[in-house]
């Protein structure tokens, strides 16, 4: 049941993708991402893989260009979701990240 819900909320990540048009980055991805639950309870991680998953292909080619994300826990009973931010890490970023 748990991999049916897996596999329906990544058809649902792919769906907004597609009907964005979302070019996927190349380079090193950084990720900024604000989930907004019905209620405080629940762990981040619990859906942070299959969201980070589900983005591959579409946000980034594969999850191995993530070089650094946040996640921020906000409550919305009227309005839940989660919204992301992606953006190409510049060569600069990185040489100074060293």
């Amino acid at each position: 049941m748990l991999a049916e819900a897996g596999k329906e909320y990544k058809d649902l990540v792919a769906g907004i993708c597609l009907q964005e048009h979302i070019e996927p980055i190349v380079g090193n991805v950084e990720l900024d991402i604000m989930w907004f639950r019905p209620a405080a309870r629940g762990d981040a991680d619990a859906i942070l893989k299959v969201l980070l998953d589900s983005l591959q292909g579409y946000v980034y080619t594969n999850d191995s260009q993530i070089r650094t994300f946040r996640v921020s826990l906000y409550e919305d009973r009227q309005n839940p979701r989660i919204e992301l931010v992606a953006w190409e890490i510049s060569l600069w970023y990185r040489e100074f990240r060293r």
